[in-house]
């Protein structure tokens, strides 16, 4: 299932985009729930104060930390 969903902090805008998967305890009767595949995590709007700019023109480091910030926000379905 594909997500979405904004981060906006005082500084920074950051529009995201990932796909789920249905994960579990393995063990059966476990509970069922979706998570984000790391690996499909897509940044598609990236603003710092004010302007635009392109993710991938950043160096690792601050591309990680920006990544991160998922991890403050709830995704929605599209």
């Amino acid at each position: 299932m594909a997500v979405t969903g904004t981060f906006t902090g005082s500084e920074i805008e950051v529009s995201f985009r990932a796909q789920t998967e249905r994960t579990d305890y393995g063990v059966p009767g476990s509970p069922v729930w979706n998570e984000i595949d790391p690996d499909t995590i897509e940044v598609f709007n990236l603003t710092i104060l004010g302007h635009d700019v392109n993710i991938d023109d950043l160096p690792e480091a601050i591309r990680k930390a920006i990544i991160d910030l998922i991890d403050e926000i709830d995704m929605e379905e599209e």
